[in-house]
């Protein structure tokens, strides 16, 4: 076969270009609102930046996002579902650390709750085992 052979894949798209977020699963007929995986309680999101928070809701649905970090006045951000259900935010995450950050999503009666959300500095390493 290939002994010895490493095909490169990159991480992420070239300076300047945007890819879109991967699609979540489909969600069950009864289900009407679901996060991507990747959402979920203790997630960590880069600091000081703006993330991009996506899932599936029935199409043609407002979805809301609420951030316990950000001021109730501005709050809370909207989007509408895609003919195929997809649904996307972009959220400003705080500088600091803030205690307990949560934030709910909610679509047609249904709410979806990511608690214990941290900020701080996300990397991705990679290498070889015997790094």
């Amino acid at each position: 076969p290939m002994a010895g052979r490493c095909v490169a894949t990159p991480l992420s798209p070239a300076a300047g270009q945007s890819t879109p977020p991967p699609a979540p699963a489909a969600a069950p007929a009864a289900v009407t609102l679901a996060l991507a995986p990747i959402f979920s309680d203790g997630v960590v999101l880069q600091r000081s930046s703006t993330a991009r928070v996506w899932g599936f809701a029935k199409p043609g649905d407002t979805v809301t996002l609420h951030p316990s970090w950000t001021p109730s006045t501005t709050m809370p951000l909207s989007s509408t579902a895609g003919a195929d259900g997809r649904f996307e935010f972009r959220l400003d995450t705080p500088a600091r650390a803030a205690s307990g950050a949560h934030f709910e999503v909610r679509s047609d009666g249904q709410t979806a709750v990511v608690r214990d959300v941290l900020f701080g500095v996300v990397g991705v390493l990679g290498g070889q085992s015997n790094m």
